[in-house]
C-alpha cells in the first residue's frame, strides 16, 4: 500500500502540472487527501492509506500530512517529484482513484474545498459532539464522499409517472433506473445505480472530465 505521503506527492505533482487554478496549498492537499480516502473507500471497497483524518476547525484534517506540510503555511506547495517517478508506487486502479480526484476536485480553491467539505455529513456529525480534534470514521467518509461525489456529477432527472408508479431514470447514466410508489424512493434507487456505474467507471479508467457537472461551482 502506498502511504499518504505518496498520495500527497502524487496530487501536488499532478494538480501542479496544469494551470494555475490548480495549484496546492496545505489547506488544499488535506481536502484532497480527506476525498481521496472516501472515493477509495467506495470504489476499491479499500482505504487508500492507514493514517487517520480528524476534523478540524477548517474540515478534515489528516494529521501525518499537517505535521510534514505544516511549515508550507498558505503558500503554494511545489512538486519534488515527476509524475512517472511517484506514479510507480500505486497499482493502475489507485491512480484511477487519484485521477478522479483530480478532476472533480483540483479546479475548487481552497476555501471552496473547505466550505464543501464542512457541508458534508462527516463533519457535521462530528461537529455536534462537540470533542477535540474527534477522528472521523471511515463509514462517515465514504458516505460523505458518495454524496459529495452525486452532486458533483453530471446528472438530469426524469420522472415519470405511470400505473401508480414513479419512474425515474438519469439520461447520461445508462444504468441508472428506479421504479417505486414513493417518489422518494425511486430517485434513491436511480441515483445509487447512477453512482454505481461511476465507479465502474472510475476503477476502469474511463472516467473523463466530461462526467463533471458544468456548474460544479455552484453544487453545495
Amino acid at each position: 500500500m502506498a502511504t499518504v505521503y505518496d498520495i500527497a506527492d502524487y496530487l501536488i505533482t499532478l494538480c501542479s502540472s496544469k494551470d494555475q487554478s490548480d495549484v496546492i496549498t496545505h489547506l488544499k492537499l488535506q481536502k484532497l487527501i480527506y476525498y481521496s480516502q472516501g472515493l477509495s473507500l467506495n470504489v476499491l471497497e479499500r482505504p487508500l492509506f492507514n493514517n487517520h483524518i480528524e476534523a478540524w476547525t477548517h474540515g478534515p484534517v489528516c494529521p501525518d500530512i499537517y505535521q510534514a506540510y505544516k511549515k508550507s503555511k498558505d503558500n503554494i506547495i511545489t512538486p519534488n517529484f515527476s509524475l512517472d517517478e511517484i506514479s510507480s508506487k500505486f497499482t493502475h486502479v489507485e491512480l484511477n482513484v487519484l485521477n478522479a480526484i483530480d478532476i472533480y476536485f483540483c479546479g475548487f480553491s481552497a476555501s471552496k474545498l473547505c466550505e464543501l467539505s464542512h457541508q458534508d455529513k462527516a463533519c457535521r456529525h462530528i461537529y455536534n459532539l462537540n470533542l477535540l480534534y474527534p477522528k472521523i470514521p471511515l463509514n462517515l467518509i465514504k458516505e460523505s464522499c458518495k454524496t459529495r461525489i452525486l452532486k458533483l456529477s453530471n446528472l438530469t432527472i426524469d420522472i415519470e409517472f405511470e400505473d401508480g408508479l414513479y419512474i425515474v431514470s438519469i439520461p447520461n447514466t445508462p444504468v441508472a433506473f428506479g421504479e417505486s410508489k414513493i417518489k422518494e424512493t425511486a430517485i434513491k434507487e436511480a441515483l445509487e445505480t447512477s453512482f454505481v456505474y461511476i465507479t465502474y467507471l472510475i476503477e476502469t479508467g474511463q472516467f473523463t472530465s466530461d462526467c463533471l457537472h458544468k456548474s460544479n461551482e455552484l453544487i453545495n
